[in-house]
């Protein structure tokens, strides 16, 4: 299953949030958070975060109004597993991240010159990249 669906929809999301931060006057980012949560609250967060020295720490869970949307009625949840759906959200997460950032999406944006981005499932079962790994796959302008 290839779930068009989901992946247009967390696209579009990702997107519509970039360029309504943009709009705003704010710091450079520095880390942007794509948090989700498919158990009890099924959303999916992007966290804009311009504290100097952001990364990924769990506050994208303490804002999430504003921030979030209902997943709820995703298709993928009606037979899934937690355990294979947990991995599942978190790797198209990172496939929309990643053609955003390609067709320059974040380019919206006001960011530092090494900010990164990553994903988190809320209970801790994804993430993306592993910690030692940041800065290398995941910076928002990849160094050419």
């Amino acid at each position: 299953m290839d779930h068009v669906i989901e992946r247009k929809d967390i696209k579009k999301f990702i997107l519509q949030k970039i360029r309504k931060f943009a709009e705003t006057e704010h710091d450079p980012v520095r880390f942007v958070q794509v948090g989700y949560d498919i158990d009890q609250s099924k959303l999916l967060c992007v966290y804009f975060n311009t504290r100097p020295k952001a990364g990924p720490d769990g506050l994208w869970t303490t804002n999430l109004k504003g921030n979030s949307k209902n997943i709820s009625k995703w298709k993928m949840f009606e037979d899934g597993d937690y355990d294979e759906l947990v991995p599942l959200v978190g790797e198209l997460i990172k496939e929309c991240l990643l053609e955003l950032r390609a067709e320059g999406a974040f380019e919206l944006i006001h960011s530092a010159r090494n900010a990164d981005f990553g994903i988190e499932h809320m209970m801790g079962d994804y993430g993306w990249p592993d910690y030692e790994d940041r800065k290398k796959e995941n910076l928002l302008r990849p160094k050419k």
